[in-house]
């Protein structure tokens, strides 16, 4: 099977005007005329296509309503081909446009422009093989990957509908992309997420189509979070390098929701409504961490942290603004922020307690490094 074309020039990477410009052409094949009835592919051209469909976000049979073009290289933008879409029926995140970059503008070197293809070449191409106003076409798209940070939501693949294989139009009938699925190139993992109540989410793992895991997580809809922005990052991402050991797990998943915690709560922060931040191993589901976050702002009130054979707790964090003592403990004015870090044995008892506040990292000779964590004391 020949998986139509993969559309030349289609996902085109922008790292921005000059040197980090780039264009990117697909390969792929043409369409054969084909019957209106779906096609039914071979074992082997299946697994194929089947391999596809576990990279993408999206299936949609179109019509394609408009062709038009937009020409933004005077402002260090692109030509782009622009195709308005009627949505007939789908599965995932609906795409009523998609854009063909057809040439790129900006102050590129001479020897990234001697690679492009030739703007009418492409245009040529894209008249002959690619969409047409007013046809009908069944269509794979991409999620956001975050391997490359590339916005590489594009088209995986596509047929006109005469010449559709079979299992595309089952993936609508199944609503196979339900769970909006995101796929992580490096690791070859896509992540996603139910709507299993307005309070619920379920969070749900896979590679190569098969479950890796899932887990409910609870959110409070009064508190207003739309989503639990799924992210995929190396071993915890922005944390201040004293609470982050090596975890020996290359990415991580992380998700956010937002609850109303009570007095009692496990962080130890005041009752208020919260953003709560977890990072699980991607592979896994294993937890091995949860932050505290203001409901509205970036602040971290809490940090718990678990070990990750045994799930136990083996750090927790406490962050406070403070009015008085900020002096006491070595700043230069009486408010101060403190952070106070726990750590534990197998057991869970405490071995340790030490206790920072945020401001001026000096040398040995009394100057400024960076602003940071400094200890102030400990047992």
């Amino acid at each position: 099977m020949q998986i139509p074309r993969l559309l030349l020039a289609f996902a085109v990477v922008m790292a921005g005007c000059g040197e980090g410009a780039s264009q990117a052409a697909g390969p792929g094949g043409e369409a054969g005329p084909g019957q209106i009835d779906h096609i039914v592919l071979d074992a082997e051209d299946a697994a194929e296509l089947q391999a596809l469909i576990n990279r993408s976000s999206t299936v949609q049979r179109v019509r394609v309503v408009d062709i038009r073009e937009e020409d933004s290289r005077p402002a260090c933008g692109s030509l782009v081909r622009i195709y308005d879409l009627e949505i007939l029926s789908s599965s995932g995140d609906r795409h009523e446009v998609v854009y063909a970059t057809l040439d790129s503008g900006g102050n590129v070197p001479a020897h990234i422009a001697a690679q492009w293809i030739d703007p009418a070449v492409v245009a040529a191409e894209l008249d002959r093989d690619f969409l047409r106003q007013g046809e009908t076409y069944w269509m794979l798209l991409g999620p956001t990957t975050q391997a490359d940070n590339q916005p590489a939501r594009g088209m995986l693949a596509w047929w006109p509908e005469r010449a559709t294989p079979a299992m595309i139009p089952e993936l609508v009938d199944n609503d196979a992309f339900h769970w909006r699925p995101m796929y992580d190139r490096a690791t070859e993992v896509s992540y996603g997420y139910t709507i299993e109540s307005p309070e619920q989410w379920k969070l749900i793992v896979k590679q190569g189509g098969e479950l890796l895991w899932e887990q409910t997580v609870t959110n409070d809809p009064a508190l207003g979070n739309d989503d639990p922005g799924l992210r995929v990052y190396g071993v915890f991402h922005d944390m201040d390098p004293v609470d982050a050991p090596d975890t020996g797990e290359p990415m991580l998943l992380y998700s956010m929701s937002r609850v109303t915690l009570r007095a009692d709560n496990r962080f130890g922060v005041p009752a208020d409504g919260y953003r709560i931040r977890t990072a699980r191993e991607l592979h896994t589901g294993k937890l091995l961490a949860e932050w505290v976050l203001s409901s509205e702002r970036y602040n971290e009130y809490a940090l718990r942290q678990y070990d990750r054979d045994t799930g136990g707790l083996m750090l927790s964090a406490r962050y406070e603004s403070l009015d008085t003592g900020g002096i006491a403990a070595g700043g230069d004015a009486d408010a101060w922020l403190r952070k106070t870090v726990v750590r534990y044995d197998s057991d869970g008892h405490v071995i340790s307690t030490e206790v920072f506040r945020h401001g001026s990292v000096v040398d040995e000779n009394g100057l400024h490094l960076h602003n940071g964590w400094v200890a102030v004391g400990g047992e």
